[in-house]
């Protein structure tokens, strides 16, 4: 039982160094990921400023 014990202890240690590889520094590819959420979420913005205006003022719809 005591060997039971301690590879569980040994295998959790393993596990725990490869679950944060950069020692918490994100990925390039985790970098252009938010890179490009960022993006998305400013041409949303920018293509639904002309809905918003549209709305509140019904004269300057385009």
């Amino acid at each position: 039982m005591r060997t039971c014990c301690a590879s569980g202890l040994g295998s959790g240690l393993l596990t725990r160094n490869r679950s944060f590889p950069g020692h918490g520094q994100a990925q390039p590819e985790q970098l252009e990921i938010e890179k490009l959420r960022r993006e998305v979420a400013k041409l949303k913005a920018e293509r639904d400023i002309p809905k918003i205006i549209a709305a509140c003022c019904p004269r300057h719809s385009i």
